[in-house]
């Protein structure tokens, strides 16, 4: 079965390559591999030319951002499996083979995805990163976390050609969508390491302040929307988490007035619950 592997990349010519050969040496060989570069003003376009393998294609545009490199990919996936790999991560050799396994022996199936290792410039393991259990409700777990390890998934390509990606978010673009599938589609969590995923200065996840505003726009849009099934009591347990951790980030980068007014509003959400309270005495006592 023919898999599409989406790669979007700006200005990663030191790592494109590394991702490109991890998805040309996967065991499950039948695949194409679409690497959009997204703009880039280093040499991203020579490396890639050097390449002689009739699965890699390049496309090149302007720079539009992650969420269009992907939607343009998607368009013209002759596979009827996605996956994603971004410029400067990798995959363990099997993983397609594995994933299309599943896939086809459980065609209900819309979204499949596993666990992930962080891995740092030196290749020294920093942390492993896995769900404890398979959710009971995707999209329930979703807006309390996004639990969906990105470029662990494999997606079916007429669930993303319906649910394309919003080219308004820069970042956070990935959790948007999953929020929006998981109203209609069924996920599969498999306890599996499918993605080494770099920890390297630089990546988009780390400015955090616009990921968690363009997070929390995406969170409202579908608890508010109308066909939205979120208790409201979840509603503010959920709000007073996100909160909570954004308050955690704003601590961590020595804004302390910011993570101050998120850890305030976390309590009013939740007033009972101690996870605003928690968060707000190690504040005041210098524990974060």
């Amino acid at each position: 079965m023919l898999v599409t592997v989406v790669t979007p990349t700006y200005n990663r010519a030191a790592s494109v390559c590394a991702a490109v050969d991890s998805a040309l040496a996967q065991t499950h060989a039948d695949i194409e591999l679409i690497v959009v570069d997204d703009g880039s003003t280093d040499d991203t376009a020579a490396r890639l030319a050097a390449y002689d393998d009739p699965r890699l294609v390049c496309l090149a545009q302007e720079n539009r951002g992650q969420s269009a490199a992907r939607n343009r990919a998607i368009a013209q996936a002759r596979g009827e499996l996605v996956a994603f790999l971004d410029s400067d991560d990798r995959w363990p050799t099997t993983k397609l083979e594995e994933q299309v396994a599943i896939m086809v022996t459980q065609p209900q199936v819309d979204v499949l995805f596993g666990d992930r290792v962080d891995v740092r410039d030196d290749g020294q393991v920093q942390h492993r990163l896995g769900l404890r259990e398979y959710p009971v409700n995707m999209l329930i777990e979703l807006l309390f976390s996004n639990v969906v390890n990105f470029n662990s998934s494999m997606v079916r390509a007429h669930v993303l050609r319906s649910h394309p990606f919003d080219e308004s978010l820069r970042t956070g673009e990935d959790y948007d969508l999953w929020l929006r599938i998981a109203q209609d589609a069924l996920f599969l969590y498999q306890p599996r390491t499918w993605l080494f995923y770099s920890v390297a200065d630089g990546r988009l996840s780390q400015h955090y302040e616009d990921v968690f505003e363009n997070n929390r726009v995406s969170m409202q849009r579908l608890m508010q929307g109308p066909s939205a099934r979120v208790p409201t009591g979840v509603q503010r347990s959920i709000w007073c988490r996100f909160y909570s951790r954004y308050g955690r980030h704003h601590a961590a980068a020595g804004k302390r007035m910011a993570a101050a007014r998120c850890f305030s509003q976390a309590i009013a959400y939740a007033p009972l619950s101690t996870i605003g309270w928690r968060a707000m005495v190690a504040l005041l006592v210098g524990r974060i």
